[in-house]
């Protein structure tokens, strides 16, 4: 099993001013991918007393793409956006960039992309948010056309291109992850379409395994097998939760998934106290001996 780290979120200017001593904690702490979040805008919730979403805009985020591209200098890691919230944004631009990722990293991005759930945001940018489910599967498309021939004349629902193509191409089309599972459609999607699945919130023992077999029947059925890489995550906060962390794990490495990765969430940890625990929670991952862990 693979298992990465998810970039803290630049709760200080440290998160900026050591940026590079993060990505190179993780990359010496033994995990093997580093990966980054994305909302764009947050939501002021002072005139929405309703709002029932995660994050606001007092929560940062870095810019996955630019995050993923400075980090491409720093670290031999592979680099992977968990999720994009790829219907928000304008397919050709999303590969032009990620292809000049893949080709200054050697090759080593792989794209993980939802549809969001954040309509304040679609608005934001100018997207609409009821059919973003079916303007996604679109991209992916796209997205594969486009990294696979010079040029190319595609027309669908959302997008129209007129013998044209990016230049230069990306070194390989980069692997192309679908999050989510709130829904057997949103599964039967990933099963379609995608190269891996990147589970939301569920757990062994708690809908994942029905949720997998949705998955996996979806692939057979489209003719793809069910070689499906699966990424989960574990949430940590402090050293105090590597127990936690080593607990989980076990439970996903039981579960058969492909990929981990431990994330801090929005929790506003300080530059200091988020390499503390990046090198905490390495160390006891390297010390646990129950499964073969941070393969390479």
């Amino acid at each position: 099993m693979h298992i990465g780290f998810t970039l803290p979120a630049p709760a200080d200017a440290d998160g900026y001013r050591r940026f590079r001593d993060i990505v190179r904690a993780i990359e010496a702490s033994g995990f093997d991918h580093v990966l980054v979040l994305d909302h764009v805008i947050g939501a002021s919730l002072g005139h929405r007393p309703d709002w029932t979403g995660p994050y606001s805009n007092e929560d940062p985020f870095h810019e996955p793409l630019i995050a993923l591209g400075h980090a491409a200098a720093l670290c031999e890691l592979e680099l992977v956006s968990a999720v994009l919230v790829l219907p928000q944004r304008q397919t050709a631009l999303v590969a032009k960039q990620v292809a000049e990722i893949d080709l200054l990293s050697g090759g080593r991005v792989r794209l993980g992309v939802g549809v969001g759930w954040n309509p304040v945001e679609y608005q934001a940018l100018g997207m609409g948010f009821g059919d973003r489910g079916e303007r996604l599967e679109e991209q992916v498309t796209l997205l594969r056309q486009l990294w696979s021939h010079p040029s190319i004349t595609f027309e669908g629902r959302d997008h129209v291109v007129d013998d044209a193509g990016i230049h230069p191409l990306p070194s390989s089309p980069p692997p192309v992850w679908l999050g989510g599972g709130g829904s057997r459609k949103v599964l039967e999607r990933i099963g379609r379409i995608a190269d891996g699945w990147m589970v939301p919130r569920l757990v062994p023992g708690r809908g994942f395994e029905e949720a997998r077999e949705v998955v996996l029947e979806a692939a057979q059925a489209e003719g793809r097998g069910t070689a499906l890489g699966i990424q989960a995550g574990v949430l940590a906060r402090s050293p105090a939760d590597v127990d936690h962390v080593l607990r989980a794990t076990e439970r996903w490495a039981d579960a058969g998934v492909t990929h981990l990765h431990v994330t801090t969430g929005t929790s506003h940890l300080s530059t200091r106290s988020a390499i503390e625990l990046i090198e905490a929670t390495g160390s006891a991952l390297r010390a646990y001996s129950s499964t073969p862990m941070l393969a390479r």
